[in-house]
């Protein structure tokens, strides 16, 4: 779901089950690895 950009972090979140500080983490990680 990460690579997905267009979806919002409130979709993402309700699609995961993870809260919106747990994303922004998540996709801060996931920018750094890249």
């Amino acid at each position: 779901y990460r690579q997905v950009k267009k979806l919002s972090i409130r979709e993402t979140s309700e699609a995961t089950g993870y809260s919106c500080s747990q994303i922004c983490r998540i996709q801060a990680l996931y920018r750094d690895n890249q």
